[in-house]
């Protein structure tokens, strides 16, 4: 009996965290929910685009340019959080703060574990190295900058998870599109 709850315990305990399951990024938890919502924010425009392509006889880039914008909008509506991110941690924004050298270190090194990423490792190796960063980064840098490295690994982490995952679904998308074009 206490082997079948140990097992339920880790089913729900699977189902809840989601895919950062060996907790090896190493972010506060609502860092690695905006993560999350990153990935379900592509399936939705995923959604709304496919939903425009496919009874559209005239598609335009403008026209998927406004859909794609349209359904991220959308989605930081019904999801107060990744609104709430959104709106604060543009770096565009006026009175953003120079990058510190070692920031711009930091990020640097995110940029190439993903761009080395080998989906035949799989996620847990890239999951390891982005978490090595984040820890490095609470340790060297202050509270905003340590922030903007969390933000930028688990929007990588996750972006590059959806696109392993799912790019096909795009591309098959992007040809039915061209298929479809009027000229």
């Amino acid at each position: 009996m206490k082997q079948i709850t140990v097992l339920i315990l880790a089913v729900f305990l699977y189902t809840v965290t989601g895919f950062a399951q060996s907790g090896q990024l190493h972010v506060p938890p609502e860092y690695d929910s905006i993560g999350q919502k990153v990935y379900e924010g592509f399936d939705h425009m995923f959604d709304r685009v496919e939903e425009y392509v496919k009874p559209n006889g005239n598609i335009t880039r403008e026209g998927m340019d406004s859909v794609r914008r349209a359904a991220m909008s959308e989605f930081a509506g019904q999801h107060p959080e990744v609104e709430a991110y959104l709106s604060g941690n543009s770096t565009a924004s006026p009175d953003a703060q120079p990058s510190t050298p070692e920031l711009q270190a930091l990020l640097g090194k995110i940029s190439e574990a993903v761009k080395n990423f080998k989906p035949k490792t799989g996620f847990e190796k890239l999951e390891r190295q982005l978490g090595e960063i984040n820890r490095k980064a609470a340790g060297t840098l202050s509270e905003a900058e340590t922030n903007k490295v969390y933000a930028v690994s688990v929007t990588s982490f996750y972006s590059t998870k959806y696109w392993l995952e799912n790019g096909l679904r795009w591309q098959s998308l992007g040809e039915y599109v061209k298929a479809n074009r009027k000229k």
